[in-house]
């Protein structure tokens, strides 16, 4: 086996405990606000902020929802939703079909990461004390955006399924460890290693990630950016402005 992937296999452990804690814990301890009337006939919600993804439920004309947060991408504006008074995220719906009554303090920001070059800065997410960064990344050809939780305590970046899905990554072929999560159960990883991975203007090429399989309801984030890419950039994080600034 490469060097460079046992180590990558002997690092996964400590993402696994990031990504069980923030899981436990979701977007809802806020105080519910944002609630929102359905417009359309029909409003699809997806298990992602992306048209092609699955539609794991609708709500009809007159339903009311809570609007968790909002964010851009592919040109549009994705509201992730639940049932009122419940935290949990049931999935994301185009925003322009809601009629909100009073919107949540959540910013929207671009989650396309608009940036042209270094010194300048990459619009984030927050959600609770969470940082969520616009991710562009590359595989066989193929390209998607995801939300990932910025974590300095992790030593590698983790996607989960979805996100593979979206870059048709045949996980069958790819290494597979098991490693334990804060909880004490033990879970799949995938070993992968991607085309490319861009934040802003850094790039990183070939990086190796691991891939989680995505269970239970849609949560508010598509996995963790760690040190193996934030480690070789220079940047500050304004949360006031909710903004990453980068070095040069």
């Amino acid at each position: 086996m490469d060097r460079r992937l046992r180590r990558y296999i002997y690092m996964i452990f400590a993402v696994l405990f990031v990504l069980a804690a923030v899981s436990g814990s979701g977007a809802g301890k806020e105080k519910a606000e944002g609630l929102a009337t359905v417009e359309s006939e029909s409003l699809a919600v997806h298990s992602r902020a992306s048209a092609s993804s699955g539609v794991v439920r609708r709500f009809e004309r007159g339903d009311v929802v809570t609007v968790q947060f909002e964010l851009d991408k592919d040109g549009l504006a994705w509201c992730a939703v639940s049932e009122p008074g419940d935290a949990e995220i049931i999935g994301y719906a185009e925003c322009e079909y809601l009629a909100r009554e009073k919107k949540k303090e959540w910013v929207r920001s671009g989650a396309s990461g608009a940036s042209s070059s270094a010194g300048s800065t990459t619009r984030v997410t927050l959600v609770g004390n969470h940082v969520l960064v616009p991710v562009s990344l590359e595989y066989g050809g193929r390209r998607t955006t995801a939300s990932l939780l910025l974590d300095t305590g992790a030593s590698v970046t983790v996607i989960n399924s979805d996100v593979a899905a979206a870059l048709n990554m045949d996980l069958a072929k790819a290494i597979k460890v098991k490693a334990m999560t804060l909880g004490g159960n033990t879970i799949d990883i995938r070993v992968v290693q991607l085309d490319a991975l861009t934040v802003g203007p850094h790039r990183l090429d070939d990086p190796v990630v691991g891939v989680y399989e995505q269970k239970g309801g849609p949560v508010f984030f598509d996995g963790v950016l760690g040190m193996d890419f934030l480690g070789a950039t220079d940047y500050e994080v304004d949360l006031r402005k909710r903004v990453i600034k980068w070095g040069r």
